[in-house]
């Protein structure tokens, strides 16, 4: 039976040095298979984590501003309806320029020509070009033009020329008549 004296005659330094590269094969395996994916991986989540941190402050920032931000789109909304409101819808567009030739009427003055143009868009308004021929007098016309510049909607009268003739006056004119064009809101 072996003994007690077999063990003690054996040659350990094959024994350690094989025990160290068994050892070192572990360490290697569990450095490469375990801890450098790790690593690896736990890089690549700090670096999402950055990412993600970024976001984060640009949301809280937007959080802060939300308040301003809204009563801001809000001033913006009512101002656009407060506009709007000055300008009429196209479908009501031959009534506002009809009420233009009846101021015209009511101001005593004598309608030559009412012709009306073609009506252009210009992003969210369009205009309705009108050329009027009108004869009166002085008085006749700043009535006219005051009651134009009474309407709610907007109205411009322009290339204003005036002739006198006898006792009276012999008016031409361009008016400009404004709409909403829809769907530009």
């Amino acid at each position: 039976m072996a003994g007690i004296d077999d063990i003690k005659n054996l040659d350990w330094k094959p024994i350690w040095g094989a025990t160290v590269v068994l050892l070192a094969i572990m360490a290697g395996s569990y450095w490469y298979f375990l801890e450098k994916p790790a690593n690896e991986s736990m890089k690549r989540l700090q670096v999402r984590i950055g990412k993600l941190d970024g976001k984060i402050r640009v949301g809280e920032a937007a959080e802060r501003n939300y308040g301003k931000l809204s009563l801001e789109i809000r001033k913006l909304e009512d101002k656009l309806q407060q506009t709007i409101s000055i300008l009429p819808q196209e479908s009501a567009l031959d009534r506002l320029v009809r009420q233009v030739e009846s101021l015209a009427l009511q101001s005593n003055l004598d309608v030559k020509v009412f012709d009306p143009g073609r009506r252009r868009k210009k992003g969210f308004y369009g205009i309705q070009p009108v050329s009027l021929r009108l004869k009166g007098t002085y008085k006749d016309l700043a009535g006219f033009v005051e009651k134009v510049a009474k309407e709610e909607r907007i109205i411009n009268l322009t290339d204003i020329v005036m002739n006198v003739s006898k006792r009276s006056l012999n008016i031409s004119m361009k008016v400009q008549v404004f709409w909403f064009v829809a769907g530009k809101k």
